[in-house]
């Protein structure tokens, strides 16, 4: 399918060479068959032959981005902005750059500059929510709303609210999240681990614990850690046998996993 594809761009190109969008459509089918030395190929003629396409300039940028060359991409990043400085997504992509390289003021800056030239930049609100959410600054949950308002049933802003309320200890709110995930996404495993954490942690309820922990592990059978915790469950049940099982399971699928290595340490006393 990729190669017919390709064919067809390459063919649309020898009817208009000059036809820039002919080129990005090429690199964008290689970019997503993860033949990234391809694209750059496609996108490098883009710019030499247009070097005013903003399109072409940020798809390189984003590339160079995406193999970890944080100097060419800025440099083409910058290079588009040039030409149009109102182009949200250069902004974005400098900004996900300065987070990626630990630069967390300038990713901000960058990241509120994409939403003053786009407030319907979904990726800039979830990436800015993200970055005070590490700092547990309540202005976190500002920017989730507004990624969940343009977003109503996407997991990962909803989740990512949910877990802050959690590790800022509002937990009935983090409940409520996370079930409003499941009812749309049932099988969204983070979500049913946390409850499963609040249940036996917090509310002292292995038996309830341990119904999500095996939700979790239904939905996704290598999920390690979901084995520790549900052994962890049975553990605090007394029913040493799946407690043991479970801990195997999970050292199975995470040799040395150190919680694991202890939980079986501790049955044998």
């Amino acid at each position: 399918q990729t190669e017919d594809a390709i064919n067809d761009a390459k063919r649309a190109i020898r009817i208009d060479s000059t036809n820039a969008a002919f080129y990005l459509t090429e690199a964008d089918i290689f970019f997503a068959a993860n033949e990234t030395r391809n694209a750059k190929d496609v996108l490098e003629k883009v710019v030499k032959q247009f070097p005013e396409n903003t399109d072409g300039l940020l798809k390189l940028g984003e590339l160079y981005f995406f193999v970890k060359q944080y100097e060419n991409a800025f440099a083409k990043i910058n290079q588009a902005l040039k030409v149009n400085e109102n182009l949200a997504k250069g902004y974005y992509l400098k900004g996900n750059i300065y987070k990626e390289i630990g630069d967390t003021a300038k990713a901000i800056s960058s990241l509120e500059t994409a939403i003053e030239q786009d407030n319907k930049n979904y990726g800039a609100f979830l990436d800015l929510g993200l970055i005070y959410g590490a700092k547990k600054n309540p202005l976190a949950f500002e920017y989730y709303n507004n990624a969940i308002s343009l977003k109503p049933t996407n997991s990962e802003a909803l989740y990512a609210k949910a877990k802050l309320f959690q590790d800022m200890g509002q937990l009935k709110e983090a409940v409520a999240g996370y079930n409003q995930i499941l009812k749309t996404n049932p099988k969204h495993v983070f979500s049913m681990y946390n409850l499963g954490a609040i249940e036996f942690g917090i509310n002292k309820n292995p038996q309830k614990a341990l119904e999500y922990f095996t939700n979790a592990i239904n939905a996704e059978p290598k999920y390690a850690e979901a084995y520790f915790a549900r052994g962890a469950c049975y553990q605090e049940m007394k029913d040493n046998a799946n407690a043991s099982a479970d801990y195997n399971m999970c050292l199975q699928l995470k040799p040395n996993y150190e919680p694991a290595v202890e939980g079986l340490n501790s049955l044998g006393k």
